[in-house]
């Protein structure tokens, strides 16, 4: 069959869900706690529209080989990927450096109780300096 069966698949159930009364939302679209949620395959997979199998095979075609198609979908596989990567890697940097501030601020809170608590062991009212 001549064409684009893949997106002639899509357009025909994008049809039939609104032929059915379904809400219309653009496909590339997901909630944020949904995506967090997706693992690194999961996330390339959602943004190629691709499988990692299809990925591999892509990247494992020599680029003098290459047709344009072959060769322009091969960069937008390695972009897409390292981009996940760093944004995984950001996210978890971000992570780190919240748990530390949390752990830092847990500790002075904790050095603040124990001054206060000493205060009023000695009879004394604490100071508030």
């Amino acid at each position: 069959m001549a064409g684009r069966p893949k997106i002639r698949a899509r357009r025909e159930a994008e049809e039939a869900a609104r032929a059915a009364g379904e809400p219309e939302r653009d496909r590339w679209l997901i909630p944020r706690a949904e995506w967090v949620g997706l693992s690194r395959a999961d996330r390339v997979e959602r943004l190629l529209d691709l499988s990692l199998d299809d990925c591999h095979t892509l990247l494992s075609i020599p680029v003098h080989a290459a047709t344009g198609y072959e060769l322009n979908a091969k960069i937008q596989v390695i972009r897409t990927i390292l981009m996940v990567t760093a944004k995984i890697g950001i996210e978890r940097n971000r992570s780190e450096a919240q748990d530390r501030e949390f752990e830092q601020r847990v500790r002075e809170h904790e050095e603040k109780i124990r001054k206060l608590r000493q205060g009023s062991s000695e009879g004394g009212a604490p100071s508030t300096a």
